[in-house]
């Protein structure tokens, strides 16, 4: 990670902290928009296209806070870079606007195959069934189910979720927070056609993958309950259409209203249906 990103990355991950903690919002609201200032002119002189879609994703989630708590949309866009963009993945440059979000961890240095659960998972995730949208890796924690997961979704292949592949870490933001930071990844400037009032934001984003009409693939990682989880389920299934959900948890979940692919981490693997 190069230091000009690093430091917007950490300034960017302390403020959400204190967003979890009790301070005056007027306060906040002050640290954030000097924040937006300092990441939008930061574009100048960041050129690697992977960090650039972080930083335009950043920009938007707190673009969004901002109209929140004044109801005035801010300019989120980034400044034009000064340096060559370069796209590190040696792909043909895209422009971000335009380009599907692919956000899956780094691999692990030191990875344990286990190409039964592998191939187990691949299988959910692949399924033509969209009766099923949602799959469930469960077990304790610490059998490695995160890098278990991280391992199939790398090695699919783009055209099998052309939409993109989103990936959240519930352990640090709450899920309204969650599906904020997936719409500044899909759009950064979705906030500027939403109307004012009454705009939940789960029912934006997946009518956002609705609209794509492009099959993507939700990754929910470190979720606590069902309760968490249905906070982040859109309320009608229908609207998940080709897409596919991937929850990890080290609870089961069972019991919820959109079908689920169950599959256990740890003593055994199970394709159980819910």
């Amino acid at each position: 990670m190069d230091d000009d990103f690093k430091e917007i990355h950490n300034k960017h991950i302390a403020l959400i902290n204190k967003r979890k903690v009790v301070m005056p919002e007027a306060t906040l609201l002050e640290e954030v928009q000097h924040f937006l200032h300092e990441l939008r002119t930061s574009g100048r002189k960041i050129g690697y296209l992977d960090q650039r879609r972080r930083l335009e994703s950043y920009a938007s989630y707190w673009g969004a806070y901002v109209f929140e708590q004044t109801g005035v949309y801010v300019d989120t866009g980034l400044d034009p870079a000064e340096v060559e963009v370069v796209d590190r993945e040696d792909k043909e440059e895209r422009d971000a606007g335009s380009s599907p979000p692919r956000q899956v961890p780094q691999p692990l240095l030191h990875y344990i195959r286990r190409d039964d659960a592998e191939r187990q998972l691949q299988s959910a995730l692949l399924s033509d069934d969209d009766k099923t949208p949602l799959v469930i890796l469960f077990g304790l924690s610490g059998v490695g189910k995160s890098s278990l997961a991280a391992h199939v979704v790398r090695n699919l292949r783009d055209q099998d979720f052309p939409g993109g592949v989103l990936w959240g870490n519930l352990s640090n933001l709450t899920p309204n927070d969650q599906l904020l930071s997936f719409l500044g990844a899909l759009d950064s400037t979705w906030h500027q056609n939403v109307p004012p009032e009454h705009a939940i934001v789960r029912d934006i984003f997946w009518q956002k993958l609705s609209d794509a009409g492009k099959r993507a693939l939700i990754v929910l990682d470190d979720v606590k309950d069902n309760h968490q989880l249905g906070e982040l389920l859109p309320f009608d299934t229908g609207r998940i259409g080709h897409c596919r959900i991937l929850a990890i948890s080290t609870q089961q979940l069972a019991h919820l209203s959109t079908p689920a692919n169950i599959q256990r981490l740890g003593n055994r693997s199970l394709g159980g249906r819910n």
